[in-house]
């Protein structure tokens, strides 16, 4: 019974230190910010695919017309 008791104050201590620990909240926040900046790069690449395609195309298309 003993050692049982040492065992949940012990394992106390550990959660009462864990939680008091701050450290972790950093890394959490700039996790967040990396994946916003993940999101937002993605969203844009996605939103201008099209135009640059379309700007490719008619890249295209003036040097097929000037070569023949």
């Amino acid at each position: 019974m003993r050692l049982l008791k040492e065992k949940l104050r012990s394992l106390a201590g550990w959660i009462r230190r864990f939680v008091a620990d701050r450290r972790g909240v950093s890394s959490v926040e700039y996790a967040l910010i990396v994946v916003a900046v993940i999101a937002i790069v993605g969203a844009m690449t996605a939103a201008l695919t099209d135009s640059f395609d379309n700007m490719f195309n008619n890249m295209q298309n003036q040097l097929d017309n000037a070569i023949t």
